[in-house]
C-alpha cells in the first residue's frame, strides 16, 4: 500500500524477499502512557503457514512473494489473526476488540467487516483497548540507550539494625545491616 505497512498471511509458508520486513504484534499492555503494542521482528526469512504479521517494504513498491517448503519460526502470543480466505469479522468478539489496518495505523472495526483473503487483523482485550477506535504502532526499533533516566529518590531505610541485631532508628558510623544487606558507613 502507498502507507509502505500491510498485513499479511497465506495458509503456506511463504520467503520474504529482499527489501521487506516481516513483523507480529506479540502482544499488549497498558501503562500510564496508554496503550503499548509490541512488535517483534520475524526471526530467519521465512513466514510461517497462518501466521498474521505486519510487511512494511518501500511505499508504493511491489513485491513478490513465494511458496518455500521450509517452515518458518512460530511466533508466540501473536495477536494478529491471519485470514486466509475472505472473511467477515466483527467489530467486538466477546471480550475482544477487531482492529484492521487502515492507512497505516488499525482502526477499531464498526460493526462487521468482510476482510480479503491473505490479509490480517489484531485482536485485542476490550479490558486492555477500553474504548479506543483506532491504535497507531511504532515501527522504530531502539538500538540502545539514548537518554536514561534518573530517579532521584532520598534514602528510604526501613529494616536498620547492627551487627547484634539490634534494630537502629538511622545507620551509625560502622557496619551496618539495612534492609538484608551489609553496608558500611564512613563518617
Amino acid at each position: 500500500p502507498a502507507s509502505g505497512i500491510g498485513t499479511f498471511s497465506t495458509n503456506t509458508p511463504v520467503q520474504v524477499p529482499d527489501g521487506l520486513l516481516a513483523y507480529y504484534c506479540r502482544s499488549e499492555m497498558k501503562n500510564k502512557n496508554g496503550l503499548g503494542i509490541f512488535v517483534r521482528y520475524v526471526e530467519g526469512d521465512v513466514i510461517d503457514a497462518n501466521t498474521g504479521v505486519l510487511l512494511s517494504g518501500t511505499p508504493g513498491a511491489t513485491y513478490q512473494l513465494y511458496y518455500t517448503a521450509k517452515a518458518g519460526v512460530a511466533t508466540e502470543s501473536n495477536t494478529l489473526v491471519p485470514v486466509v480466505e475472505s472473511t467477515d469479522v466483527s467489530g467486538v468478539d466477546g471480550e475482544y476488540a477487531n482492529f484492521v489496518m487502515e492507512g497505516g495505523e488499525f482502526v477499531k472495526i464498526d460493526g462487521t467487516a468482510k476482510l480479503p483473503a491473505n490479509s490480517a487483523y489484531l485482536h485485542l482485550p476490550v479490558e486492555i483497548v477500553g474504548n479506543a477506535t483506532k491504535i497507531v504502532i511504532d515501527y522504530g526499533i531502539i538500538t540502545g540507550v539514548d537518554t536514561p533516566e534518573v530517579d532521584y529518590k532520598t534514602d528510604r531505610f526501613d529494616n536498620i539494625y547492627n551487627l547484634n541485631g539490634q534494630r537502629m532508628s538511622e545507620p551509625l558510623k560502622g557496619v551496618n545491616i539495612i534492609n538484608g544487606r551489609k553496608v558500611i558507613i564512613k563518617r
